[in-house]
């Protein structure tokens, strides 16, 4: 693959739509699977639901290919991942409205490859549905504690139409993600 370069950063990688349907992604095949796309120097995952944070040169939209195309061939599955930067998701931290610490709500952020999905998210949200847009492709919204399926915004984002550019996950799991060394 011949992919554009910039200076190394760190970059974090979302996967969508893994451990459901019967698609399982152990964190030491993804990690192996994402090292091995040239130009990706040093990964890390973070749980055991898709969450890697590489330190690499390639543009973002050409790590975002390579690690559909690579995920895909490895795992047998149409791969969808989602990438931001890691000092874009601090920023976006540090601009989503809720602390994760009332102990009866969760607050999510769900970050799109197409900011325009969002849009039509936000248009669609349900009657007091709790939204903020603390960056372009990225939407921060709050539920109650054990409806993190059942919820409104999570029926919404789980919607067929959005499978392939939305990914969700809790804030404290961003912030994690934000702070950790790939290496």
């Amino acid at each position: 693959m011949s992919a554009a370069t910039s200076p190394s950063r760190t970059v974090v990688i979302l996967l969508r739509g893994v451990n459901v349907n019967g698609i399982t992604v152990k964190s030491a095949a993804l990690r192996a699977g994402i090292l091995a796309i040239d130009g990706v120097r040093a990964a890390r995952t973070l749980l055991a639901s898709g969450n890697v944070v590489v330190d690499t040169g390639l543009a973002s939209d050409d790590l975002r290919r390579a690690a559909e195309e690579r995920l895909g061939a490895d795992f047998g599955y149409d791969a969808r991942v989602v990438v931001i930067e890691q000092t874009e998701l601090a920023g976006v931290l540090a601009a989503t409205p809720w602390a994760d610490d009332d102990p009866s709500r969760h607050v999510y952020l769900t970050v799109a490859t197409d900011p325009e999905a969002l849009d039509e998210v936000v248009r669609s949200a349900p009657e007091g549905a709790q939204v903020a847009r603390p960056a372009s492709g990225v939407l921060a919204w709050t539920c109650p504690v054990g409806a993190s399926t059942t919820d409104p915004m999570a029926k919404l984002l789980a919607k067929p139409k959005f499978r392939g550019t939305v990914t969700t996950r809790n804030l404290r799991t961003m912030a994690r993600l934000a702070t950790l060394d790939p290496s």
